[in-house]
């Protein structure tokens, strides 16, 4: 069978709900869910935020076809790397590795153990020594580093730990994984955003909520920047989108992509882009995630 990516639809929602109720300073009121009366537009929900109608409408992105087995094959790749550097970093800040996915496919467990190895020393030398940058600011000038005894390039990025404790993340890179990302973004906007365009002609404030549980290759800016480039293939869009990240168990990251004309490095720029939260306390809005195949 296939494997399938998980998606917390109602959750999601809630999460972007409460970001907005904060932001109009009333809690929403007259909850609906027009897929379960068969609406001509049904998206995920509706409600109204001081007296205003907001439409809601959820979707998973997976980065690109064959992502699945990427993950599934994280224990033996990936895994060991982050467990030996686990508290050898320094413990104010969170880091970022990016490194090429598939690198160590093919190896034998000799090869892969001895790259790792080499990997890891790289990385508790480079680590104190790197600028600090604000979470999810990617300092354009860090260049890709071919460490001893490491046979593919990578990149190490250090920034200011959004809560404690500090994280240490791998994020994979592929050649053509823009092109792929676009094009499955390009595909969720598509079916999503006539919905919300229904619902906005009818005066309501539509609101696409994207979520990502991918560690490994997506961050905010990525998305961000496909986002950019396939909307304007678009006549009509949602007046807000938002990236809901689920796949740390106890805390979500959500970020603002973008906000009427006001996109997001505008916002991150005024530090108003992101929103955590402890997935504990939402509310399953719609009961149930969605599968992507």
């Amino acid at each position: 069978m296939a494997q399938r990516l998980k998606f917390n639809e109602g959750k999601s929602c809630d999460a972007v709900i409460r970001i907005l109720e904060a932001r109009e300073g009333h809690p929403r009121t007259d909850v609906e869910f027009p897929e379960r009366t068969h609406h001509s537009a049904p998206v995920e929900l509706t409600c109204k935020i001081k007296g205003n109608l907001f439409a809601f409408e959820h979707t998973g992105i997976e980065p690109f076809a064959g992502h699945m087995q990427l993950d599934a094959e994280a224990d033996l790749h990936i895994r060991p790397i982050e467990a030996m550097v686990a508290g050898k970093l320094p413990p104010a800040e969170t880091f970022e590795l990016n490194m090429p996915a598939l690198a160590t496919q093919g190896l034998r467990l000799k090869e892969v153990r001895t790259i790792q190895e080499s990997l890891v020393a790289w990385i508790v030398a480079t680590a104190p020594k790197l600028p600090i940058a604000r979470y999810g600011d990617y300092l354009p000038d860090l260049q890709k580093v071919r460490p001893p005894g490491v046979p593919f390039e990578v990149s190490l990025y250090r920034f200011e730990a959004v809560v404690p404790p500090a994280r240490f993340f791998i994020r994979h890179v592929v050649s053509d994984h823009a092109v792929a990302r676009e094009k499955r973004i390009h595909e969720a906007c598509a079916r999503k955003f006539p919905k919300l365009v229904a619902w906005r002609r009818q005066g309501a404030r539509s609101v696409l909520v994207l979520e990502d549980n991918d560690i490994f290759l997506t961050n905010a800016q990525v998305v961000y920047e496909a986002l950019a480039k396939v909307e304007g293939d678009f006549s009509e869009r949602p007046d807000e989108i938002y990236l809901v990240s689920s796949i740390i168990e106890d805390e979500w990251f959500v970020h603002a992509l973008r906000v009427d004309d006001i996109g997001y490095y505008e916002m991150t720029a005024k530090q108003a882009c992101l929103s955590r939260f402890d997935p504990e306390q939402l509310i399953d809005l719609t009961r149930g995630c969605r599968d992507l195949r």
